[in-house]
């Protein structure tokens, strides 16, 4: 859990932890399933690599890049994709002589390979009253028509959900906002922000009854409406579904945009278990839990990784059932099987650790997997079939497969992608 500190305290966490994941990352040798040996560099986040129209992965940006306007990138953070193509990321800019500076940029895939990169938001944007300050990745995410959003310090050090929107950067949502629910926010937690297609952002923060009594801030999942407004989607301490208690233990949330407003799935820790659940209109449904019965065994444990999601209310999440690393898919009430530990994968290894899953509404699943020789790639399920169908992206028709930094998939609805990977020698 991120301290209550200061926002530099809770980047030096978030930081720490993703140092960890990438330094575990590049101890792996990676082999393609017995092809050859792939050399990835110093880790698993040096190359952005996106989907192209053929259903490959690309590269998009790389390290030591020249960068928009001069300078290279030295650092590349966790990108997203919007339904209509819009790749947007966080890259950290070095130019000589200089502090390296956070930029988030933008990629066109349609663009000439040289100039395909540009800032994503225009300085003329800002305004002295809402101007941000990035220390570290800023986690932006996109929705369609350009939408940005973002948490950040202003430059006076305040938390602030900002949004960029037609050529306007606004300070949506800042410390002191008041909830639908009478609440008001007292912090924002980095990098829990994911935007609808239309808009909508879903996001974790602390809450509180406006007292400014530290002692009685409750985690909390929030999303907003078509009008801005913010709802309480659940918090730490209320009564769960299931006659429990939230604890202050949630996963990220995932949402997506319905004819009637934003739904949001989410996994939580709670005095009954961990338990998966759907919110839809200040409503929420447990979808499972803990110690269900399912057609694969016997569920005892959910993942607090974010499940994937899509707008007809279908979700994709990790857990274990048996003993056994499982994603599974729930849709109208029926929990199928996707992928297991233990799979093969085609090419004489098996699947050994799983990690967050995209979903698309075709019903093919997507997720970054690791196997019993230490390969961290890219995996194509269909949740239509008995068993997965593929351990391939379009790339292996070259013979490779892109190593790939799981934590950093992101999936549309259409199928489009895009993650962080090593170099392809």
């Amino acid at each position: 859990m991120i301290s209550r500190g200061g926002y530099a305290l809770k980047l030096g966490i978030a930081a720490a932890i993703l140092l960890s994941l990438v330094t575990r990352a590049s101890a792996v040798s990676f082999k393609l399933g017995g092809l050859n040996e792939v050399g990835v560099g110093q880790d698993l986040t040096s190359v952005l690599y996106a989907s192209s129209p053929s259903g490959s992965a690309i590269p998009v940006a790389k390290l030591g890049q020249r960068a928009p306007g001069g300078g290279v990138i030295s650092d590349l953070g966790v990108p997203v994709i919007s339904n209509d193509g819009l790749i947007v990321f966080g890259a950290e800019v070095t130019r000589p002589h200089e502090k390296p500076q956070w930029k988030i940029m933008r990629a066109d895939l349609e663009a000439p390979a040289g100039k395909r990169l540009a800032f994503a938001i225009d300085a003329a944007a800002q305004s002295p009253g809402c101007t941000p300050k990035f220390i570290l990745d800023p986690y932006p995410v996109a929705g369609d028509a350009g939408k940005i959003a973002f948490i950040a310090p202003d430059v006076s050090g305040k938390d602030t959900l900002f949004r960029y929107s037609d050529g306007e950067l606004t300070c949506q949502t800042r410390i002191g906002t008041p909830t639908v629910e009478g609440d008001s926010i007292r912090e924002f937690r980095f990098g829990s922000a994911m935007m609808t297609a239309s808009g909508e952002i879903a996001f974790m923060g602390h809450i509180d009854s406006g007292f400014f009594d530290p002692a009685q801030r409750r985690l909390a999942l929030m999303v907003t409406d078509e009008t801005g407004a913010i709802h309480e989607v659940a918090s730490e301490g209320d009564r769960t579904p299931d006659g429990g208690y939230y604890t202050a233990d949630f996963s990220i949330p995932a949402v997506a945009s319905t004819p009637g407003g934003p739904i949001v799935a989410f996994s939580a820790h709670t005095t009954n278990g961990d338990s998966l659940y759907l919110w839809q209109n200040g409503n929420v449904t447990q979808l499972i839990g803990t110690g269900a019965h399912t057609p694969f065994g016997r569920l005892t444990y959910i993942s607090s990784g974010r499940p994937g999601l899509t707008s007809d209310g279908v979700v994709a999440a990790a857990g274990v059932t048996n003993g056994k690393r499982t994603l599974f898919l729930i849709h109208g009430g029926r929990t199928s099987l996707v992928l297991r530990e233990g799979h093969g994968t085609g090419f004489g290894t098996r699947i050994e650790y799983l990690g967050d899953p995209g979903l698309t509404t075709t019903g093919q699943v997507m997720v970054g997997v690791t196997d019993d020789e230490g390969s961290n790639v890219f995996y194509v399920a269909d949740a239509g079939r008995r068993h997965p169908v593929s351990f391939t992206t379009a790339a292996l028709s070259y013979g490779f497969m892109t190593p790939m930094f799981g934590g950093s998939l992101a999936v549309t609805e259409d199928g489009d992608f895009t993650f962080l990977g090593g170099r392809i020698h």
